[in-house]
């Protein structure tokens, strides 16, 4: 059915939705394919956009579709951000701030009722009770309603981020901003021990339950390529741990080459645990061994495999530690540290995480 546009009645706050010049063209040359949607009164639910490029083409009336919503409110609210949480051109803010609205209207409306309901349904009490019902709602998965109230907070806090359009990138910018900037220290090392904060956004929960969530700023490979290891090795002579991923393996000996470091062997760790994201159990982890000049080994003949439980995320275990302060001397120094070890300086902005 077709309604005048002065019937049609948007009750959000006015937002600005972007550049609409293409919008308008398309409905210029084929017509609305899609129609917006009302409710019974005639209140605006969905199709903001097509909406506000018709009223700007000057068209009297428009084709609609009728959803009676009976004054419930967050089914309105569900309807009318449906269309956009599946737009594949929508940016990780846009679908933040549609998750975070929600989210409060939904706590807004229930805040009368009992929680324990709700906490019993989720299995992660410290992101919110409402979150696991928000995803069952929306039809979206619990992890990306955490990543996108995530998202809003830190657009909220700093306006500024909004200017990006990638969830991660915002994130990080956003961690960096709260821990600040550690400087790096001045002073000069025998042996490196650098764990990087590898870009990895997540790890699956089902898979790693306690590695779910990652809570510190990552770096680009760019930016880790770029860190100026090279200046806090002694050049007659330093052991270089550089521990990385499976994914990021490839990429590590690029690293090593950035940073001017003599590749020798790969340290393995046998976990107690394993997951398996694709085919393969991944069981074990990796750390490159490599030198700045030709300093030795305090001791010969140590096995490159060794054995530790797996912990949190990034939390390495204490025989491998045990097994550098054997064959590398000090001073020390334990680079994106977030444990202290007896024998080994910390750099990080985490360093008591553990």
């Amino acid at each position: 059915m077709r309604k005048p546009l002065a019937e049609i009645k948007d009750t959000e706050p006015k937002r600005d939705h972007g550049d609409i010049s293409d919008l308008k063209q398309s409905i210029t040359d084929v017509g609305l394919i899609n129609p917006v949607t009302v409710d019974e009164n005639g209140i605006l639910l969905a199709g903001r956009r097509r909406f506000q490029a018709v009223a700007e083409l000057d068209w009297e009336d428009v084709e609609v579709t009728v959803l009676p919503v009976n004054g419930d409110q967050l089914k309105a609210f569900r309807i009318s951000i449906d269309e956009n949480l599946k737009r594949k051109n929508l940016t990780d803010p846009e679908v933040a701030v549609a998750i975070k609205e929600y989210d409060e209207l939904k706590r807004k409306l229930e805040g009368s009722q009992p929680i324990g309901k709700h906490l019993s349904l989720s299995q992660c009490n410290n992101d919110g009770w409402s979150q696991t019902k928000t995803a069952s709602d929306l039809g979206i998965s619990r992890p990306a309603v955490v990543k996108a109230i995530k998202i809003a907070t830190a657009i909220e806090k700093y306006p500024e981020l909004a200017k990006e359009t990638g969830g991660q990138t915002i994130l990080r910018q956003y961690k960096q901003k709260e821990v600040g900037i550690v400087q790096v220290p001045q002073g000069k090392y025998r042996t490196i021990v650098i764990d990087p904060p590898w870009p990895v956004e997540k790890i699956l929960r089902e898979e790693r339950p306690n590695q779910y969530d990652l809570d510190y700023p990552t770096m680009s490979i760019e930016e880790i390529k770029a860190f100026p290891l090279r200046k806090m090795a002694f050049e007659d002579g330093s052991h270089i741990y550089l521990w990385t991923t499976q994914k990021y393996l490839p990429v590590s000996f690029e690293v090593f080459k950035a940073w001017d470091v003599n590749y020798e062997c790969l340290l393995t760790w046998v976990k107690n645990v394993g997951f398996t994201p694709f085919s393969w159990m991944y069981s074990t982890e990796h750390c490159l061994f490599g030198r700045i000049g030709s300093l030795p080994l305090l001791k010969m003949g140590k096995r490159l495999d060794f054995t530790g439980k797996v912990r949190e995320h990034s939390r390495k275990p204490d025989q491998f530690y045990n097994l550098v302060a054997e064959v590398s001397p000090e001073p020390r120094i334990d680079i994106f540290s977030r444990e202290k070890h007896d024998g080994f300086e910390q750099y990080g902005n985490e360093i008591s995480k553990f």
